[in-house]
């Protein structure tokens, strides 16, 4: 989707690389209080105008854009999701979730999926 200017965010890379897709849920919308994941609204830098059709793409599938990112000698690397949901309407904008701690978020997207995966064995039991 192109270069993303950032505000006040100096954790973030000035360009990172989405690498895949997925639709899990612990990834995609990860609980509302976990303390691994941070959300930041990004702009467009490129004036390529393509940022508004990377952004249906992701919610006519429903999914949402994933990869890893590592600063300058390492230090601020985690991982970056571009969720379907959620998109501002401008065109040159977009919505992100980063972890800087991406162990601890995949360990906590892990457990998420364990705990729903029980739940519905039990509802199923029921």
């Amino acid at each position: 989707p192109g270069s993303a200017a950032l505000e006040h965010e100096e954790h973030l890379p000035y360009e990172a690389d989405l690498t895949g897709y997925t639709r899990d849920p612990a990834v995609a919308a990860p609980p509302p209080a976990s303390p691994h994941w941070r959300e930041i609204h990004l702009r467009s830098t490129d004036g390529r105008g393509k940022l508004a059709g990377f952004k249906r793409y992701l919610a006519d599938r429903k999914k949402a854009a994933v990869g890893p990112f590592s600063g300058e000698g390492g230090e601020g690397s985690g991982l970056i999701v571009v969720p379907h949901a959620g998109q501002p309407a401008d065109a040159e904008a977009v919505f992100v979730r980063f972890a800087t701690d991406a162990k601890a978020a995949q360990a906590e997207a892990a457990e998420h999926r364990r705990r729903r995966k029980l739940a519905e064995q039990q509802k199923r039991q029921q």
